[in-house]
């Protein structure tokens, strides 16, 4: 995730006229050098925001409609899976329905205010919700494996419930604390790229978002690494009471594997936002900040479908009654 300035003295509505005018070419200063973009270039990278989040809508979807029903709803880790697709499934139409189509036609066909409510509530609200959601799938990955017995699942379908409400708090607390005259983002056409109002303020706030996301990236990997060596001692055991079948052993892995793929997902979209390669280009810049954006929320979603793609209800009875395992 990352940004660019105008002068202050530059007004959104301002901003908004520019990028409406009809030229043949658009430009961007770099250096001492002007870098020039053509409308091939504009349908090129429109078509590419388009597509990918087409693609990451559909998968998102098809996660999200398969968890939301009552069935499905009783298992913490599918409602975590629900909520992370539903804020994937924002980006996503964020990047359909305004980004894709305003590049492609070179054109901000929606108000400014518009495009500076949905640069803050994309760039610091849905995209903060990624992070928080990753490090609730890992702390329940970590109750579900080293206390499967003390919490039921209804008690954990409740923790994660309102675990989820809390972290959308924290994310749209965020959006309302940034949101203000002179300390939100727009998107603009002539850099391909979200644009910041006010320099100082926004670089503080990304500072914010970047310790965030390092302090939720540590506590994830604290809880991975205790996963996995529970995992490890239990498959050493030749008969474990912690994971009574094999399917149990599988499902373990399964969510454990899903669940750092999505870690280090994140953390690469992190390191990629830095821009560590120095690119200048427009282009580069596209595919390295918006292109990507749009790219790991697609990605999460195929992780989602991949690795519940064979998801059915199995029963098997216990001392309270039958007892239902999603495997």
């Amino acid at each position: 995730m990352n940004t660019s300035t105008w002068n202050d003295s530059m007004s959104i509505e301002e901003l908004f006229l520019f990028d409406q005018y009809d030229i043949e070419n658009l430009t961007m200063s770099s250096g001492n050098s002007t870098q020039v973009l053509s409308h091939n270039d504009l349908l090129f990278a429109g078509g590419s925001a388009i597509s990918i989040s087409a693609i990451g809508l559909i998968l998102n979807q098809i996660v999200f409609w398969k968890f939301l029903s009552p069935k499905q709803l009783s298992n913490s880790f599918h409602v975590l899976c629900l909520s992370k697709s539903f804020s994937n499934t924002i980006t996503c139409l964020i990047g359909l329905f305004w980004i894709g189509p305003t590049i492609a036609i070179n054109n901000l066909f929606l108000p400014p205010d518009v495009n500076k409510f949905l640069g803050q509530f994309n760039e610091y609200g849905v995209y903060t919700m990624g992070p928080l959601t990753q490090t609730l799938m890992t702390i329940d990955r970590f109750i579900m494996i080293f206390y499967p017995l003390k919490f039921s699942e209804r008690k954990r379908c409740k923790i994660a419930v309102i675990s989820i409400f809390c972290c959308w708090f924290i994310a749209l607390s965020f959006v309302a604390a940034t949101y203000n005259d002179d300390c939100w983002v727009a998107y603009n056409i002539s850099i391909l790229n979200y644009i910041a109002k006010n320099d100082a303020c926004d670089k503080f706030n990304l500072k914010i978002l970047t310790i965030g996301c390092i302090i939720l990236a540590v506590i994830t990997l604290s809880f991975q690494t205790s996963n996995l060596t529970k995992i490890l001692i239990m498959f050493s055991k030749s008969s474990s009471p912690e994971l009574a079948s094999k399917s149990q052993k599988w499902r373990t892995i399964r969510l454990f594997v899903q669940s750092v793929i999505q870690d280090l997902l994140h953390f690469l979209d992190l390191l990629n936002s830095k821009n560590f390669f120095g690119i200048t280009n427009i282009l580069g810049h596209f595919f390295i900040f918006t292109f990507s954006l749009l790219f790991v929320h697609a990605l999460d979603g195929l992780i989602m479908c991949f690795f519940h793609c064979n998801l059915r209800r199995k029963q098997r009875s216990s001392k309270n009654g039958p007892l239902v395992v999603l495997i």
